[in-house]
């Protein structure tokens, strides 16, 4: 058989053929940044000052938490807000779309700031992303399992072994300062003599409190800095 000199067809390439490949993490918007975008956010902020008001005129130095719910579709972690967060460092998350930030009172007024002069299109991106902006309130801290007790008329079985938990900082100035504020709390609600703390290795620890009574709960899940008030389970092996 002879061989054949087959036709060669040249492609040329169009300037619209030629797309880079989009990074991991690239910058996503989920709705146009507008005036009322950012006055919203802004006033969520300034409503966690009011929230926290007491606090931060007691000492503006103790830390305190807000909670940020990003939209359903910005939960991947390429989308996090961190740079809304530079002011206001995460320090943990509980949910998917929940994440736990870190406030003060000038870290606060920062955000507040920056939000209404955005510093970069990464920023301008990440108020796309935010649902919802809120303080830790107390009911949100006590465990399910300690609420049916006290609805089962079943309290007297547990007051004298409520766990708490604080909150974690990732910073050991601030982890000091907070549990002397919690205990100081404690004092006053009349509870100085009554808890003990609980430790488990070198990063855990609970707070183990005798309770006079769901009140007593229900004050304590207001402190500042506390992250969730439920009891401590006895668990047998037989």
């Amino acid at each position: 058989m002879s061989e054949k000199n087959l036709p060669i067809k040249l492609v040329l390439q169009k300037a619209s053929d030629v797309q880079s490949n989009p990074g991991r993490g690239s910058i996503k918007y989920f709705c146009e940044v507008t005036p009322q975008l950012q006055k919203a956010i802004s006033e969520k902020f300034e409503g966690m000052l009011l929230f926290y008001e007491d606090v931060f005129q007691e000492n503006e130095l103790i830390p305190a938490v807000g909670k940020i719910t990003v939209k359903p579709e910005a939960i991947a972690k390429s989308h996090k807000p961190n740079d809304l967060c530079r002011h206001c460092p995460i320090i943990g998350s509980e949910d998917l779309n929940e994440i736990y930030i870190k406030l003060t009172k000038q870290t606060i007024r920062k955000t507040i700031s920056l939000i209404n002069r955005p510093p970069s299109e990464k920023f301008r991106a990440n108020l796309t992303a935010i649902q919802d902006i809120q303080p830790i309130t107390g009911s949100e801290k006590i465990s399910t399992s300690l609420v049916q007790m006290s609805q089962q008329k079943q309290f007297e079985l547990v007051k004298g072994k409520i766990k708490v938990k604080l909150f974690d900082f990732d910073d050991e100035f601030d982890n000091t300062q907070i549990m002397a504020y919690v205990l100081k709390k404690l004092a006053s609600l009349g509870l100085a003599d009554r808890h003990e703390t609980i430790a488990y290795g070198n990063q855990i620890k609970y707070i183990k409190i005798q309770a006079n009574s769901y009140e007593d709960v229900e004050n304590i899940a207001r402190i500042n800095g506390v992250k969730s008030v439920d009891f401590f389970q006895e668990y047998s092996l037989l």
